[in-house]
């Protein structure tokens, strides 16, 4: 996963001031890979990013998530 990714989740995530617990469960994903995800392990599905956006408030595009992603918003 490109360094990037993982980067702004951890600042959009801190800036929020929302706890890795805290955003696993408003995105509804287990805490342990929510921690895989945002420290670059492995790399959210398309339904992972769309629920990670959307529980931190912002646009797809901020995080730099996937062209498949952003086709199931529209």
């Amino acid at each position: 996963m490109p360094g990037k990714l993982k980067n702004r989740l951890r600042v959009l995530r801190a800036e929020r001031g929302i706890t890795q617990i805290d955003l696993a469960i408003k995105a509804n994903v287990s805490h342990s890979s929510y921690w895989r995800i945002e420290n670059g392990y492995d790399m959210p599905s398309d339904v992972v990013q769309l629920r990670l956006a959307r529980a931190l408030k912002c646009e797809l595009v901020e995080l730099g998530f996937t062209t498949a992603a952003r086709e199931l918003v529209s």
